[in-house]
């Protein structure tokens, strides 16, 4: 079914980088956008839309900007609960906050708890694509696409791995990281808006030997994405390189 909606549009209409913005920015003060079956089919001046497609229901948003959904490239829904905690260094915040909150995502009940309280905020906020981290908990993962998928959204993620340097309720292993991730994959990856996203925590969490089959995953499935963490503090980086002195740099620990 077609439908109309009124209100500002802004439009690229070329790369602002490479032409004067002026060029490749085009606004409606009172512009429209078509969509049908889900999809966006027309954006331009309201005038123009409304007479390409008489008898289409119109909703009026009046001066308001319309927009396309904003992409969170990099979230973890399990610490929805912790937001705003006291900031601490990254390895002392994981231990003093983050895994404790993760433990308690075997429990189904909470892990859709939180996965819908994380869905509802993030949609009031405009964001309509999530990728994010789960836990170790085949529960979580199930919680949080479950509950994207009933409001429609576009999501992914996956289970996250984690076999050394982790609390013992927080780990897995190399084998059950691999057998978890693929039945999850396998359930999930490709329906409706859904996506299976391979998840190593990052390199401390995980040993040699889990890098390796998760990679081994990826290989049988290269249509899916993979996520982890480089990088993001100087005591992180040296303790990877501490925990891998035969890579090159932290990135390497990867690709290796």
């Amino acid at each position: 079914m077609m439908r109309i909606l009124l209100g500002q549009t802004l439009t690229f209409t070329a790369d602002p980088f490479k032409v004067p913005v002026n060029e490749a920015v085009r606004h409606e003060a009172r512009g429209a956008v078509a969509i049908e079956a889900g999809r966006i089919v027309a954006v331009g001046p309201a005038d123009d839309i409304r007479a390409a497609y008489p008898g289409a229901p119109v909703t009026d948003h009046g001066a308001a900007l319309l927009s396309p959904g904003f992409v969170d490239a990099h979230a973890h829904y399990p610490q929805t609960a912790i937001i705003a905690s006291w900031g601490k260094r990254l390895i002392d915040w994981l231990g003093s906050y983050t895994f404790p909150e993760e433990a308690r995502f075997g429990d189904a009940a909470h892990a859709n708890e939180i996965a819908a309280r994380y869905f509802d905020l993030t949609l009031a906020s405009g964001t309509t694509t999530a990728v994010s981290f789960t836990t170790i908990h085949p529960e979580s993962v199930e919680a949080y696409f479950a509950q994207a998928q009933r409001r429609g959204l576009r999501a992914l993620a996956g289970k996250t791995c984690m076999d050394t340097n982790a609390p013992g309720d927080l780990s897995d292993t190399a084998q059950s990281a691999y057998d978890d991730s693929k039945r999850l994959l396998e359930r999930w990856h490709g329906v409706g808006r859904l996506s299976y996203v391979i998840t190593p925590r990052f390199a401390p969490t995980s040993s040699r030997e889990q890098l390796a089959a998760l990679g081994g995953l990826w290989g049988e499935h290269p249509e899916v994405l993979m996520q982890t963490h480089l990088s993001e503090q100087h005591e992180e980086i040296e303790w990877v390189a501490e925990l891998f002195p035969e890579a090159k740099d932290y990135l390497d620990v990867y690709d290796a």
